[in-house]
C-alpha cells in the first residue's frame, strides 16, 4: 500500500497497519535503547496501565535513538496529510506487557473534547511492535469503523473487535477516536 491507500484505510476503517516497516536492525536498536528501563521493576499503577505491564514515559528524553519511531518518514507522510500543520507529539511511551496481564477496557485516545465532533480526526496514535503481536500475547484489540460512532459505546466482549496481529517491526496507525484496548497476555513471554 502507498500513503494514499493507508490514509484511505484510516478514514474508512479508522486504522491501518504497515507490516515490517522497521528492519531487524531498527528493531534491535530500539530494544537496546529501551533495555535499561525495562527491568520488571516499575509495573503499572492501576488496572488501565496494567499491573503486569511496564510503562516507560518520555522516551525521547531517555535516548535519542527512540526518535527513529517518532520521526519515521513513512509514518510522518501519513500523519502530515491527516492533521493540521504544526501538530504536537503529546505522548511517547513504551509498554512491555508481561504474562498474566489482563485486557484493558475499550477507550479512545483523543476525541477533541466536549465541543468537537468526535468523528473528526483530532489526533493520530501509533503502536510500534518490537515483538510479534499474536493471538495470545496481548496484541492491541480494535473495533473497525468505531471512529465514526457518535453515541455508541462498545461492551467488554464486543463481537466486532479484531486483534492487530502483526510481525515485529510493524506499526499500527489509527485515529484517536477509534475504540481500542491492550489485549490480555496469555503467553509465557513479555510482549513489547
Amino acid at each position: 500500500m502507498n500513503a494514499k491507500e493507508h490514509i484511505a484505510a484510516i478514514r474508512d476503517q479508522g486504522y491501518t497497519i504497515i507490516e515490517g516497516l522497521l528492519s531487524e536492525n531498527g528493531v534491535s536498536r530500539i530494544r537496546l535503547a529501551l533495555e535499561p528501563y525495562l527491568q520488571g521493576d516499575l509495573m503499572g499503577r492501576n488496572d488501565f496501565e496494567g499491573f503486569q505491564s511496564e510503562r516507560v514515559y518520555a522516551l525521547l528524553a531517555k535516548n535519542p535513538e527512540l526518535a527513529l519511531i517518532v520521526e519515521h518518514p513513512s509514518v510522518l507522510d501519513i500523519v502530515d496529510q491527516l492533521l493540521e500543520p504544526d501538530y504536537l507529539l503529546s505522548a511517547n511511551l513504551a509498554i512491555n506487557c508481561h504474562p498474566g496481564e489482563t485486557k484493558q477496557d475499550f477507550h479512545r485516545d483523543n476525541t477533541g473534547g466536549n465541543t468537537c465532533n468526535p468523528t473528526d480526526i483530532h489526533g493520530i496514535s501509533t503502536i510500534w511492535n518490537f515483538d510479534d503481536f499474536t493471538e495470545t500475547n496481548g496484541a492491541t484489540e480494535l473495533i473497525p469503523e468505531s471512529h465514526k460512532w457518535l453515541d455508541e459505546y462498545p461492551v467488554e466482549d464486543d463481537p466486532r473487535f479484531i486483534k492487530a496481529i502483526m510481525p515485529r517491526g510493524s506499526v499500527l496507525i489509527f485515529t484517536g477516536s477509534l475504540y481500542h484496548r491492550g489485549g490480555a497476555n496469555h503467553s509465557n513471554r513479555p510482549r513489547l
